[in-house]
């Protein structure tokens, strides 16, 4: 609604080109929602903020803070998964460790007292 009432797409003001992108990437819900998803992917939005911000510099701003916003979320979002991936792998290696490590002091008790079973020449225990 912010640019399909803008004076720019309608009136004696109209801008052609301003209307065509407004028109062309924001007449429905469905294509304004990839329009959303382009720019979280950065994926050619230039062609969309360039037009209408030549035209409105209020629209530039808008648009300069939806890229850094969405950017640093999305770099977030990605960072978030990679630690906490890296946190439970973390954890796992430390189960395991400790699992190997009981096993290798079980096998040393084993050791130890077939050891002293047989330095033990009369089984008095002593």
């Amino acid at each position: 609604e912010l640019l399909y009432e803008h004076p720019k797409t309608v009136g004696e003001t109209k801008v052609d080109e301003f209307a065509d992108v407004v028109e062309e990437n924001f007449n429905t819900l469905p294509n304004t929602m990839l329009t959303l998803l382009q720019f979280v992917c950065f994926d050619n939005i230039v062609l969309i903020y360039k037009p209408l911000a030549k035209h409105d510099q209020i629209l530039l701003l808008y648009f300069i803070c939806l890229i850094l916003v969405v950017g640093i979320v999305v770099m977030n979002l990605v960072t978030a998964v990679i630690v906490n991936s890296a946190l439970e792998q973390t954890a796992q290696d430390k189960d395991l460790m400790k699992s190997i490590e009981d096993t290798k002091r079980k096998q040393v008790l084993k050791d130890l007292r077939k050891m002293f079973q047989r330095l033990d020449e009369d089984g008095s225990g002593e």
